[in-house]
Formats: structure tokens, sequence, C-alpha cells
């Protein structure tokens, strides 16, 4: 809808410079732009390059840019417009931005449909392990985890998560025995944590956690 409101900007401010520039029509004009995204945020949402309209006016792109900036009329939600060289930034009000994700949390149902209704998938994400210390990565994997899951429930599917939390096997072992060894330390210093050595396993973790 921002995107439509751009182009009608644009098409009023053609129509008003359209003689200046030595347009044949608004609509010719028009078609010789393509609206995109600038690749630095703080040029704005939106760019027009008016560079092809020179072969009209012949003048130079950053003259053609005053031209048509100048005669520029915006209204709610686009802010006034800016110039770069031969472009037109746009910038769309922050508040109109907030009020649309608001009102995109508010329909629980947008973008729900039925693509993948006959699939049944088992998702398995983070192995997160109590014998070490937890990292972002964990945090990162579930959020990942969690956040496609629901994409694939809201496209119809039938999905199981399993969020695994290693709590048994030999690496348990080693830090129950690890701590068991700790613990007697705290009563008696003298018990010295067993060694390692290169012939025998060694059920045991060493380090400080």
């Amino acid at each position: 809808m921002i995107k439509e409101q751009v182009w009608h900007q644009l098409r009023d401010a053609l129509s008003r410079c359209g003689d200046e520039l030595k347009l044949e029509s608004t609509d010719d004009g028009l078609a010789q732009l393509a609206l995109e995204r600038p690749r630095q945020l703080h040029f704005g949402d939106f760019a027009v390059n008016v560079s092809p309209l020179a072969r009209f006016a012949k003048l130079p792109p950053p003259k053609i840019a005053e031209i048509v900036c100048e005669s520029v009329k915006t209204s709610a939600p686009l802010l006034e417009p800016s110039l770069a060289g031969g472009f037109v930034n746009f910038k769309v009000d922050t508040q109109t931005l907030l009020d649309g994700v608001l009102r995109l949390l508010q329909a629980p149902a947008l973008g729900q449909n039925t693509v993948m209704a006959e699939d049944c998938i088992l998702l398995e994400y983070v192995s997160a392990n109590p014998t070490g210390p937890l990292h972002i990565g964990h945090g990162r994997w579930m959020a990942l985890g969690n956040s496609l899951a629901r994409l694939m429930k809201h496209c119809g599917a039938t999905v199981w998560q399993e969020f695994y939390v290693n709590d048994y096997g030999s690496q348990m072992n080693n830090i129950a025995n690890s701590v068991w060894y700790r613990c007697l330390q705290q009563c008696d210093a003298s018990i010295p944590f067993p060694e390692k050595t290169e012939d025998q396993p060694y059920p045991f973790y060493p380090g400080e956690y």
C-alpha cells in the first residue's frame, strides 16, 4: 500500500513538472522509473533513480532529481523527499510503520494457508548439553527452530517439535562423578581429584564447571 502511495506521489510530481522535463506524457516518464530499496538505510525507505529521464530533459540527473523533488507534494505516511545525486529518496513515517506491524500482530490469520496441509513433520532442534556451559548458539537455534515450526503450522502442516536436553548417557555420568569428587573435597581438601591416564577411560570432567 505504501509503495503505491509513493508511485502516486511520483505520478503527481511528473504531471506538474512534465513540461519542464520535456516529457511527452506523465505515463511515458513514469514508465522510465523504477522504485527500489536504498542499499543504505539512512537514505530512506524507497528511492527512485531519475537518470532515465535525462534523454527527455537533456539535463544532468541531479538537476532532474531536484526538479522532481520540488514537485512532490507528500502526504501521510510519507515524509518530505530528499536528494542524493540522481536519486529522489522517500522516507515513511516511523509511527506508520509501527502501526502497520501492530495491525499484523493483531491479525493472527494473516498469511495462513494450507499448502503444507498434507505434511507431517518431526522437527528436532537444539541439543543443549547441561554438562557444559550454555552459549548464545543454543538460544539462537531455539528461536530459529521454534519460528520454523510456527511457520510450517501456519501453512497447515502437522508439526511435532523435539527440543533435546541431553541429560543422560556417559557425559552425564562423567559430570556426576566429577561433582561427587568436588563435594568430597569440600569436606576434606586433601582428597585429590582423579588424574587422567593414557591407558584407562577417564569418567570425569576436570574443568572448572
